[in-house]
């Protein structure tokens, strides 16, 4: 996914791009061996439900989530989970915890746990941020996930930047404050947490650099320096809603240009990595990145992972293609 990203100029660099620090592992899953990169992901979902309804959301029109059927019972899906866990321990790929809403799920703290207890590294943690500061058993999900080293690439997503116009595109039950985001930048602060705000854009809302930047400056008054804009994903265009999703969908290329050519960003330089070309700029006292993807790889090599909520365990592909590694039979 393209992408383009705001962040302090001194802060201490969190992700791996050079490409020439890649390998390719073997692995063998259900009796099949498998090509797999060695920075590969690894994608928890850790419930289909959510509190928003953003039109743009890609469980919507993905095949893989929109089939699958959450495993209700807590413990069945956790001894799942640390099953796959296991499995993937010889290639140790990097965590994302996405859903649904993982945050408004009882089972999150367990599933923390688990990651930390194998010793996974987390890569990002993708939330409305809304259950951030919610109590489970005596203490807030930012609590564990702090004590569990879950330190880095906190997503909230806000796709606008008045709560009242976030809350057209989100419809998030239950929706974020200024304070409430006031206050969870000020813990993952004092407890050398990263957190950042993750921002689609989109033509009635965020579209141009011009109101990225605006949106930038006021996340940063509320205590987060750092933001992330992308494009929506791409989707199959026989599914049922694709020309209401193109006609909001922004393309970020033209503000890859604009960036460019502005006297206001200064070029550093390219970062040549395996899923992306990273273009560097200086704006003021901020870095800013620019994610060109790159679409060169095997597809038959496995670059990412997903574990759905109905524990199956899947392959996604740079095709768009994605194949099925581990099936899961529920108890009944």
């Amino acid at each position: 996914m393209n992408t383009v990203k705001f962040e302090p100029a001194w802060m201490p660099k969190t992700e791996t791009h050079d490409v020439d620090k890649y390998t390719i592992k073997k692995m063998v899953i259900d009796g099949k061996m498998y090509e797999v990169y060695s920075n590969v992901g690894l994608t928890i979902y850790v419930t289909n439900q959510c509190n928003s309804d953003c039109s743009f959301c890609m469980n919507k029109f993905e095949e893989n989530f929109l089939c699958c059927k959450e495993i209700v019972d807590d413990a069945e899906y956790l001894e799942r989970l640390e099953y796959i866990l296991k499995l993937l321990l010889p290639i140790k790929p990097s965590i994302m915890i996405t859903g649904g809403e993982p945050t408004k799920s009882r089972r999150l703290p367990a599933v923390i746990k688990l990651v930390h207890k194998y010793g996974y590294k987390l890569r990002s943690f993708s939330t409305n941020g809304t259950g951030l500061l919610s109590v489970i058993d005596g203490k807030m999900i930012l609590q564990y996930m702090y004590e569990n080293d879950f330190l880095n690439n906190i997503n909230i997503s806000r796709h606008a930047i008045s709560p009242a116009d976030n809350y057209e595109i989100m419809k998030t039950k239950g929706d974020l404050t200024d304070q409430d985001l006031c206050e969870i930048a000020g813990y993952c602060s004092g407890h050398n947490m990263r957190v950042r705000m993750g921002c689609t854009l989109q033509q009635n809302s965020i579209s141009n650099l011009t109101q990225m930047l605006e949106y930038y400056e006021y996340y940063q008054s509320l205590g987060i320096d750092t933001v992330i804009f992308r494009e929506p994903v791409p989707i199959n265009p026989k599914r049922k809603g694709y020309q209401e999703y193109q006609k909001q969908a922004v393309d970020i290329s033209r503000i890859f240009g604009e960036i460019e050519y502005s006297p206001d960003f200064m070029y550093e330089y390219t970062l040549d990595g395996l899923y992306y070309d990273v273009k560097h700029f200086r704006y003021q006292d901020k870095l800013v990145k620019c994610y060109r993807e790159k679409h060169t790889a095997s597809p038959n090599i496995v670059r990412d992972l997903i574990f759905y909520a109905d524990g199956r365990l899947v392959d996604t592909n740079w095709d768009d293609s994605s194949k099925t590694l581990l099936n899961y039979e529920r108890r009944a």
